[in-house]
């Protein structure tokens, strides 16, 4: 049995895949992390003297003799899990609310120990690169990569947007997505202006910045086990996705089509995903008007499934095939 970790909602790709084992003749069971904060019932045992677990949820029980091998495809929104409501004093809730939430991602921990010894394709330890780390890596490896400065400091962002003229802004960890009432909010890259800095305090929280590259079009690349699935974005001809193409446009989505990648850019993506100690994920470039191709980022567990059915690539078949292989 394949055993799948994912998230609750949009999330159809992990569906997709599952399809595709039962087609091929596997087994899986998915596991989302809302499923670990009570929504459903569940349990972890270990008998004494015994190296095998059971677990249960919703009633299903399997036991991880059964598990052939595990994916990590996402993780679930813990953030829904608060105590604010319940404590009327701000600061105790604050320390509760993160113990709480300490104790759910442990929950979740304690079942990717118990699975250990499992092959897995991306394990939970492998799903976040940190981006400074790859920048610096995929340099080392001979590709192009922007200017690049996390700071705290409104004279240095000042003085970094008079080197580069424009520049951008975006997470240093992971992007995230959180509801204000029924509104689902989304962190975006986004361009600092001048007034931007100008409305900053001289000290604040560290933040990312990167030159802004003009671009001709951008590149997303899906890696799996040493096999390329490049796709060419235009995202320059829709004002809404010039800086982050994850601006969909759903009455005029981006022309996304199928792109070949020279073999020395391949090699080097190989060689930086085995540095990463990354069996899959998802590369970011970009191709500038002054004809530069420049790495932005890697994400582990980045999103696949719209580019797999605009370019016919099948990319879920691909996964679903690879996972019964580590079985």
């Amino acid at each position: 049995m394949i055993l799948i970790f994912s998230t609750q909602d949009w999330e159809r790709t992990t569906e997709d895949v599952m399809d595709w084992i039962t087609s091929l003749g596997g087994r899986c069971f998915r596991i989302n992390g809302e499923d670990l904060i009570g929504t459903e019932g569940y349990s972890i045992s270990l008998d004494a003297g015994s190296s095998e677990a059971r677990f249960v949820i919703d009633g299903r029980e399997i036991s991880t003799a059964e598990v052939s091998a595990a994916w990590y495809r996402r993780r679930g929104r813990f953030n829904d899990y608060s105590v604010f409501a319940q404590v009327p004093d701000h600061d105790v809730a604050v320390q509760l609310d993160s113990h709480l939430r300490s104790e759910m991602l442990s929950t979740a921990e304690a079942l990717y120990a118990l699975l250990a010894n499992k092959p897995w394709l991306t394990r939970p330890s492998e799903a976040r690169v940190n981006k400074m780390s790859a920048l610096r890596i995929a340099a080392e490896l001979g590709l192009d990569v922007p200017a690049t400065i996390i700071t705290n400091s409104r004279d240095e962002l000042e003085a970094f947007r008079d080197k580069y003229g424009r520049i951008i802004t975006k997470a240093i960890s992971d992007g995230t997505a959180f509801y204000v009432g029924e509104q689902r909010c989304v962190t975006y890259t986004e361009e600092v202006g001048e007034g931007d800095i100008a409305a900053l305090p001289e000290r604040f929280l560290p933040t990312l910045a990167q030159e802004l590259l003009v671009k001709k079009y951008e590149i997303r690349i899906v890696y799996l086990a040493g096999k390329l699935y490049p796709a060419a974005i235009f995202s320059q001809r829709d004002p809404r996705t010039q800086i982050d193409f994850r601006h969909y446009n759903s009455k005029k989505p981006n022309r996304t089509v199928p792109y070949r990648v020279d073999p020395e850019v391949e090699e080097s993506v190989r060689r930086l995903m085995g540095a990463l100690g990354l069996t899959t994920g998802s590369l970011d470039f970009v191709r500038t008007v002054d004809d530069r191709l420049v790495f932005l980022e890697v994400n582990p567990v980045g999103q696949f499934g719209g580019f797999s059915g605009l370019c016919n690539y099948n990319i879920e078949k691909e996964f679903a095939t690879h996972l019964l292989s580590l079985g």
